[in-house]
């Protein structure tokens, strides 16, 4: 698979892109981890109110536990204190739970803050990429079939505007048709360059060495 173009000035685009898609990943997911921080900061709170809470709810169940053992009057007096005890234990809990939503929020923030801004760039990218692999691919094996340039002016015909294949020749169909060889080479050329992928001329048919490739003449069109 070919990642990167032939032609130079294309293939320093293409990898200035690439260092540009990356940097840009990099940034957000620093991003991300920074919200992340940001929003855990919520936790100093909420883990005082849990500590807080599983203090006094020890404290007052020891409390409740000693006077329990007052004859007489222990269960009378002790009631208030498990009354209390259970107030902290509600308190615990409650800093628990804003713990974990505290936790959970962050993780939350922090991813939703680095995946869209990166899925905004990285999917169109990576398409543009994939694609232009695909192209390049398909034209190699033209290149190393018989009569590429042949080959590679018919797809330019098929592919490229209209207003850029009569540039070339007012009548680039009929030209091709008779093997006019600077029309052929013409149109050739523009696919290739669409592509990024350069010809090399030392190929001959199907991959052999040889002369430049030239565009076989088809007698009778």
């Amino acid at each position: 698979m070919k990642l990167y173009a032939d032609l130079p000035a294309r293939r320093t685009r293409q990898i200035i892109a690439d260092v540009l898609v990356l940097l840009w990943v990099v940034i957000w997911v620093r991003t991300g981890f920074a919200v992340r921080d940001t929003v855990l900061g919520a936790l100093g709170p909420a883990r005082s109110l849990e500590a807080a809470g599983d203090s006094l709810q020890g404290s007052l169940a020891d409390v409740a536990a000693r006077v329990e053992g007052i004859p007489l009057l222990g269960e009378a007096i002790s009631t208030p204190f498990d009354a209390a005890a259970a107030a902290g234990e509600t308190m615990r809990q409650a800093g628990a739970d804003l713990v974990a939503y505290v936790d959970r929020t962050a993780l939350i923030a922090g991813v939703t803050t680095a995946l869209l801004p990166v899925v905004l760039v990285v999917l169109p990218w990576l398409l543009f990429r994939i694609a232009f692999a695909r192209r390049a691919r398909a034209l190699t094996l033209l290149l190393a079939s018989e009569d590429p340039l042949d080959l590679l002016a018919l797809r330019a015909l098929a592919t490229q505007p209209v207003g850029t294949l009569t540039r070339v020749s007012p009548t680039p169909a009929h030209d091709w048709r008779i093997g006019r060889p600077d029309v052929v080479a013409q149109l050739a050329a523009l696919e290739l360059r669409r592509a990024g992928v350069a010809l090399d001329a030392r190929k001959g048919p199907a991959g052999s060495t040889g002369g430049p490739l030239a565009p076989s003449p088809r007698a009778g069109q």
